[in-house]
């Protein structure tokens, strides 16, 4: 059983300084998942028994004007045992968070949203986008879930792994939790959402512009290394090209198109298998591979 990461469209409103979307390979490259493609992958991943099922990948979903009809397809064709939907709140207007309330409520499910400040000083310096808008977004989805069975999540990164990491913009948890209990308290809800503050990291070194350079990997040697994004997991680009994780903003790692070849032949393929020895050290790997410059294998 695998969980599936899907990118429907390489959109991203989101600037932020700690996610490598700026520089990606998505977004030099933009473009949406066709309908075509889009069948071909629920047709491919129908026969399976799914875990969690993402429609999202290194993007903002609700950039993708079909994306709740995309949900409703899922849902009606694939076995799975949750959704989870992850966005920066700054398309999520009243319609769209009616939309995704009537999609996910009678499903297990989790809408994760990346809210990355305290204020508009953190929040903006951070995420580059519209403080008071995704906020206004944010109470008004909570306010929501109030009504219907919603699981919302709140996630602020607030503070880096390594000192080397460190912005201008950072929060502490106290400060993350004290802010929206605030807002929970201010606009009268009554259903709790999660509150997650968490570390961000370099994603695998993906972060290109203004990054700090290792002057050696993190792992020089994956002899016995495991990560459960190789096994574990698909991720799926919008051109239906198969990835090894949502660390891959460059296109590293493509070892397959479900275009091109049914699933099952791409994950019993030769592609595949270099691939999976390199990641547990079976094979050799270049010295910039990606699993050896990850600090945070799985996510």
């Amino acid at each position: 059983m695998r969980d599936i990461q899907i990118q429907t469209t390489s959109a991203c409103s989101g600037k932020c300084i700690i996610c490598p979307y700026l520089d990606s390979w998505h977004k030099k490259h933009p473009g949406r998942m066709s309908d075509v493609v889009f069948e071909r992958v629920l047709s491919q991943l129908a026969p399976h028994a799914l875990g969690k099922v993402c429609p999202y990948l290194e993007n903002e979903p609700l950039l993708d004007p079909a994306i709740f009809e995309r949900i409703a397809e899922i849902k009606k064709r694939l076995r799975f045992t949750s959704l989870e939907l992850s966005t920066n709140a700054l398309a999520l207007d009243e319609a769209a968070a009616n939309r995704l309330a009537e999609l996910f409520a009678d499903v297990p499910h989790e809408i994760w949203v990346s809210f990355h400040g305290v204020d508009k000083r953190t929040h903006q310096g951070v995420m580059g986008i519209d403080y008071e808008r995704c906020l206004d977004n944010v109470v008004r989805l909570l306010k929501l879930a109030d009504e219907i069975p919603l699981r919302v999540i709140i996630r602020g990164a607030g503070q880096g792994f390594t000192p080397a990491l460190r912005h201008d913009f950072e929060f502490s948890e106290d400060d993350f939790r004290r802010f929206w209990e605030g807002q929970l308290a201010a606009h009268g809800i009554r259903t709790r959402p999660g509150i997650n503050w968490i570390r961000y990291h370099d994603r695998a070194g993906t972060i290109r512009r203004n990054q700090v350079r290792l002057d050696a990997p993190v792992r020089p040697d994956l002899t016995g290394f495991a990560c459960p994004r190789l096994d574990r997991w698909l991720h799926i680009l919008y051109t239906g090209e198969l990835i090894l994780c949502c660390m891959d903003y460059h296109r590293e790692t493509v070892f397959g198109s479900i275009v091109e070849r049914d699933l099952d032949a791409i994950l019993a393929g030769s592609a595949y298998a270099e691939l999976s020895g390199m990641v547990t050290g079976r094979v050799a790997s270049p010295d910039d591979f990606i699993c050896k410059r990850c600090i945070s294998p799985g996510g």
